[in-house]
């Protein structure tokens, strides 16, 4: 059976979220949210070379991102409410 490295990582990271509200699931990768095509190496120093370089401003984050930011910040005001 084929099984992609990145599945693998999957329930380890929900597992140390301990908090299913904060997972973000992706149907694609993550280089596709945040809008440039993914390489083949040095994956995570790429997106924030890329984040760093081309992110300056609201509106230069794409807006599949957009909805992941907004989403956690209503999420966590909601939760934040019900601690009071």
């Amino acid at each position: 059976m084929l099984i992609l490295r990145e599945v693998i990582f999957n329930e380890p990271i929900r597992q140390a979220l301990d908090y299913d509200d904060h997972l973000f699931v992706l149907e694609n990768c993550v280089e596709d949210v945040l809008g440039y095509t993914a390489p083949t190496s040095d994956k995570p120093y790429k997106a924030y070379c890329y984040i760093n370089d081309n992110w300056k401003e609201w509106k230069d984050i794409s807006e599949q991102w957009k909805i992941i930011i907004k989403t956690f910040l209503m999420r966590e005001k909601d939760r934040i409410g019900t601690i009071k």
